[in-house]
């Protein structure tokens, strides 16, 4: 990443085609990085997450027993019972997913997310 300072004349309208570019940096280096955690927001709904998990498990499981090499009567006997089942797991957790997500006000602003502040801090001083 090239970075450049530059100066503009106090009398010149603040616009990019004004900028006077200059040679180095200035002696300003500005670095950051956030590191955010959804944790608070997936706890403040997790009575809204419950049944659509319930179902993604579900949906899981069934999909194993359709998959698996372990051989027994469960997934032998049951085996297209286990599709229909995963299947219709699946579509009830989108269903439910999609529902709760037109209801589910996402917030726009830190107030529900936990971010951490920047990592690491660097001051160059020519």
């Amino acid at each position: 990443m090239l970075i450049q300072s530059g100066k503009i004349l106090q009398a010149s309208q603040k616009i990019s085609e004004n900028i006077e570019t200059l040679d180095g940096t200035g002696g300003i280096i500005f670095d950051y990085s956030l590191s955010c955690s959804l944790d608070n927001f997936v706890c403040q709904n997790k009575l809204n997450l419950t049944v659509p998990m319930l179902y993604k498990v579900g949906q899981l499981m069934m999909s194993e027993a359709v998959f698996s090499e372990n051989l027994n009567s469960f997934i032998l006997i049951d085996h297209e019972l286990n599709k229909q089942l995963s299947e219709m797991f699946k579509d009830e957790y989108i269903s439910h997913m999609e529902d709760l997500l037109k209801r589910m006000r996402v917030p726009s602003n830190d107030t529900c997310f936990k971010c951490f502040p920047a990592y690491k801090r660097e001051i160059q001083i020519p």
